[in-house]
């Protein structure tokens, strides 16, 4: 990660902990992960969860 974007995720941490309750990089990390999802699965998807890719061997 660079070191901006980690500087920035920490900072957005400290400031806004009060508000979100998000205290640890890793609580950030899983809401981060867990929006962009749901917002991927609303715009191609029907707001459903992706189904399983199909892994063919090659």
């Amino acid at each position: 990660m660079p070191e901006e974007l980690k500087e920035r995720m920490v900072n957005t941490i400290a400031w806004t902990r009060p508000n979100t309750g998000i205290s640890t990089q890793q609580q950030f990390i899983r809401k981060a992960m867990a929006d962009l999802c749901d917002q991927l699965e609303h715009d191609y998807n029907g707001s459903r969860t992706f189904e399983p890719r199909v892994v063919l061997d090659e």
